[in-house]
């Protein structure tokens, strides 16, 4: 699919931002893993969630809509029923699942599509590659996975500079384990706002976990989590997604005058930090705690008047796409100044980009900045593979035209 969207438009007008994915995975889980009946929304009909809404059936889920857009679930407690999982190319799910797969001791494989299924899983390896299990990955490292339980409770040690959805995968399975357990960090927590958005939910559905202060056990930390818990039943809401808010507030500082409900202004979501990013307009920027703003603030930085060092993004390089070299090669394709970085970006200022054809790389947060990168370019850009915005934004083009945007996609 290709989007062509003409030069310098204008957004303007009110909009409600969509729910945001990480909210909703930690409440699908969450409802999904508590005896009785819960209520979930508002939903978004992305490829992540569908994923996550396919992983829950197999654990023993049932599903069904109701009013508006939230969905009801049905559920018994864990009762994965073995077999092939397929997470399409959902990480979050990946990652989530995993561990409560191996609070059973039915075998079972898991699969994914497209870049996911080359994604390593080196810290759950490392973690479960004890006795009483079997983890045993392809052969390239990576999907299929097979795995066989029961785990146990005991100490997990895991660094605490790799994707905070391991930390969260094993948040959701040991409370459910026979005895205490302790996560044991290795190494400084980077994405330490995602865990925290676990750690709310988790408390919303009873589930008590205690941190470990530094220096207690380890230099770092971690997370002490009593076993045999129940999760409770009940509602959960999610709130607007500061990921997809993102792209619509670098465009108001392009111009345009969008207006956005639905945000917390107080969310743990690491990503609301761009207000701040793009009103403090700062020379150098560390992202390991956001380093999905990476793609839409590389637009930014290309257009705020002075050179901008993108740094901490290093994880960026194995998402859906490498998206240090993604950005940096389609925004250098339509006029921008960059040089890539080990774990970042280099950006020069320029006046305008220069529109052309650009690829999106099957990312849809590469997809959607190069969108918004029209709004300050001097021709049309047209994207290929617009499709990719279907994984966590599918209404993302609508919304652009809705506000005024000049975009085909066919």
């Amino acid at each position: 699919m290709k989007a062509f969207l003409s030069p310098a438009s204008r957004l303007a007008g009110a909009l409600e931002v969509i729910p945001s994915k990480s909210s909703l995975h930690r409440a699908l889980f969450c409802a999904a893993l508590a005896k009785g009946k819960s209520s979930v929304g508002p939903l978004v009909q992305s490829r992540d969630v569908l994923a996550t809404l396919d992983a829950l059936r197999f654990l023993g889920a049932q599903t069904q809509p109701e009013s508006g857009s939230r969905l009801e679930i049905h559920s018994e407690g864990l009762c994965p029923r073995g077999g092939d999982i397929d997470v399409h190319e959902s990480g979050s799910t990946l990652r989530f699942v995993i561990p409560l797969l191996l609070c059973s001791d039915l075998p079972c494989r898991v699969i994914g599509r497209e870049g996911l299924a080359r994604r390593p899983l080196g810290p759950y390896r490392e973690l479960f590659s004890r006795p009483g299990l079997e983890y045993r990955e392809g052969s390239t490292g990576c999907l299929p996975l097979d795995l066989r339980g029961p785990l146990k409770s005991g100490d997990f040690i895991l660094r605490g500079d790799v994707s905070s959805q391991f930390i969260t995968g094993l948040l959701l399975a040991l409370p459910l384990l026979k005895g205490s357990s302790r996560i044991l960090l290795s190494t400084e927590l980077e994405s330490a706002d995602y865990v925290a958005m676990t750690l709310e939910t988790l408390a919303q559905a009873g589930i008590v976990v205690k941190p470990i202060q530094a220096g207690e056990v380890t230099g770092y930390g971690g997370y002490l989590v009593p076993g045999s818990q129940s999760y409770r039943a009940g509602r959960y809401d999610a709130e607007g997604d500061w990921s997809a808010a993102a792209f619509w507030v670098v465009a108001n500082t392009l111009g345009s005058r969008v207006s956005l409900s639905g945000l917390r202004s107080d969310s743990l979501q690491p990503d609301s930090q761009v207000t701040r990013i793009c009103a403090e307009s700062p020379q150098e920027i560390d992202l390991s705690a956001c380093p999905d703003l990476l793609p839409i603030l590389s637009v930014w930085a290309g257009l705020c008047g002075h050179p901008v060092r993108l740094r901490g993004c290093a994880r960026v390089r194995i998402k859906e796409c490498d998206r240090v070299m993604a950005m940096a090669r389609e925004l250098n394709a339509i006029g921008g100044r960059i040089r890539e970085l080990p774990d970042g970006l280099d950006i020069e200022p320029v006046s305008a980009y220069e529109g052309g054809l650009v690829n999106g790389w099957n990312d849809h947060r590469v997809v959607m900045a190069l969108a918004i990168a029209s709004l300050a370019s001097r021709s049309e850009i047209v994207i290929e593979g617009a499709q990719a915005v279907d994984k966590s934004y599918p209404g993302f083009f609508d919304d652009f035209k809705k506000l005024g945007g000049s975009c085909h996609v066919e």
